[in-house]
């Protein structure tokens, strides 16, 4: 706006230029919320993913765990079950000997 212009504001015409720079205001207020806003929700979501990585490794870690364990039990089992075979082939040698 020149000088002359600015002069010629008249009060109600003043009023409007302050509303407007209000709502301007407003509208960057609200554009300023909306960005702290998604800025929480995105540190919240990467806070639950944190949390969801370090379930996930610790459920993992469980699990490798328990697998080792089944694999201990199973070579037991399997020991054990070469044991009764080779007692049942003795057993059965034994029968055919007599």
């Amino acid at each position: 706006m020149s000088k002359s212009e600015l002069l010629r504001i008249t009060p109600t015409r003043e009023l409007q230029l302050k509303n407007d720079l209000l709502d301007a205001m407003l509208e960057v207020a609200r554009e300023s919320k909306e960005a702290a806003d998604f800025s929480i929700r995105r540190g919240k979501i990467v806070e639950v993913l944190s949390i969801a990585a370090a379930m996930a490794t610790e459920i993992r870690e469980h699990l490798d765990v328990e697998v080792a364990r089944c694999k201990k039990r199973e070579a037991d089992f399997t020991e054990v079950l070469k044991c009764f075979q080779e007692a049942t082939a003795v057993n059965k040698f034994k029968l055919y000997d007599r």
